[in-house]
């Protein structure tokens, strides 16, 4: 998978099946995040059981779509991660619609404060005057940010801030 992902333009978004053979949800989100941290991920699954979709979830997906879901809940899914919400489609009568931010959700509320002010474009000594915490707090707080998000830059920060409305 990731080997068809670096052979031409990075792709936006990765539409996975968790029963594919070889797919394991620990390892291939994680190293799909660490090296295309803008694209979207996408499972599309049978087993839409509460706890399998919590897990799946859980594992930083942008969205969640059961196989069993109508044609056009899907294709509105779809249309919804690219607009950069996150979504969780079961199938009819059963999950529905969502857009909770899984992939913000291992930052503390701090840390989320100070990532929205790095997408405006403050720089450290703005953010720590805005915040009334000293400069190097908020250095702290952009490191294990970035550390938890898996990214390097301040950029990269910014660019999924913005993507996911933060």
């Amino acid at each position: 998978m990731l080997t068809l992902a670096r052979s031409g333009t990075p792709p936006n978004l990765f539409v996975l099946d968790l029963r594919f053979p070889g797919m394991d949800l620990t390892t291939a989100i994680p190293a799909l995040r660490s090296e295309f941290p803008l694209a979207s991920i996408v499972i599309v699954s049978m087993a839409d059981d509460r706890a399998s979709v919590d897990r799946i979830m859980g594992a930083g997906v942008d969205g969640f779509i059961s196989k069993a879901a109508s044609h056009d809940s899907m294709r509105g899914a779809f249309a919804a991660v690219i607009r950069g919400e996150f979504v969780n489609i079961g199938p009819p009568g059963g999950l529905v619609s969502s857009a909770t931010s899984s992939h913000f959700s291992g930052l503390t509320a701090r840390q989320r404060e100070v990532l929205a002010l790095v997408a405006e474009g403050q720089s450290n000594k703005e953010i720590a005057r805005t915040l009334s915490i000293s400069p190097f707090t908020v250095r702290i707080h952009v490191s294990a940010l970035m550390r938890e998000l898996g990214i390097e830059t301040r950029a990269s920060a910014a660019s999924l801030a913005s993507k996911y409305g933060l």
